[in-house]
């Protein structure tokens, strides 16, 4: 429970918050913050995650809809603690190779962010201790089949969190990127593989809540897998494409 001291009295901002890990990090949070934004597109769900509970606000928009997510967010007056939790998967099955699927990956797992930050940064500015955080994921550490568009758009996150990190140093912005392996999620639950190590979201919710909370700039779990994807990548091509054949065959 110590991590959750960080957000005692913050105001928070959560995308993807009606389903798997930011719906995890709503529950865990909930009783905690001064205030929620809590983003999602269905408004039902929302409505109904938000009854009773007078310091969460409902922010509903797609995150295709670049300026109804803007002028969502407009409404935010205050917000210290922002967390880019919306994403989605679309598999490249090569031959067929579809732009559409990387462009629709990419505005929703990248271009969103980058347009939320266009609205949100003055707000954050305004806050005594404002911090990012996205939620990426290890596939961005080693090149994978079918991952193409998923993967490159979590590893553009990840080069925008770092470079963020250092270009908003004055403005003393924390940034934190996540990169969880396998989480049970919706997203997930359409894979038709084996996905070693998966864990609950509620437990990736608690270490996501850490890693906020003791201000890592990169923190990726769990280790047995994370660790094993950094080492594959950090090979020389020569010993490592023997060992991704194998790897992917398994």
């Amino acid at each position: 429970m110590r991590s959750l001291s960080y957000f005692n009295g913050k105001k928070v901002l959560i995308t993807g918050g009606t389903a798997g890990i930011g719906l995890a990090l709503y529950n865990r949070l909930k009783d905690q913050c001064e205030h929620i934004y809590l983003c999602g597109r269905n408004q039902e769900k929302l409505n109904k995650l938000c009854v009773g509970f007078d310091h969460v606000t409902p922010l509903i928009f797609d995150l295709l809809d670049k300026q109804k997510l803007q002028e969502s967010l407009r409404t935010v007056t205050e917000v210290d603690i922002v967390i880019f939790n919306a994403g989605d998967c679309l598999y490249i099955d090569y031959p067929s190779f579809n732009a559409e699927a990387f462009e629709k990956t990419f505005q929703i797992n990248f271009m969103s962010v980058v347009q939320s930050l266009e609205v949100l940064f003055p707000v954050l500015r305004k806050s005594k201790s404002p911090h990012i955080t996205m939620i990426s994921s290890s596939v961005a550490y080693l090149p994978i089949p079918r991952a193409e568009a998923y993967g490159s758009s979590k590893a553009a996150m990840n080069y925008l969190n770092e470079s963020l990190y250092y270009s908003c140093q004055k403005d003393n912005i924390q940034f934190t990127s996540i990169c969880p392996g396998f989480i049970e999620t919706p997203l997930t639950d359409k894979n038709d593989f084996p996905m070693p190590f998966i864990m609950s979201s509620e437990k990736a919710s608690k270490k996501i809540t850490y890693a906020i909370s003791k201000q890592k700039v990169e923190y990726h779990f769990p280790k047995k897998l994370t660790l094993y994807f950094k080492f594959l990548n950090a090979l020389p091509y020569k010993i490592k494409k023997p060992l991704m054949k194998k790897f992917i065959r398994g």
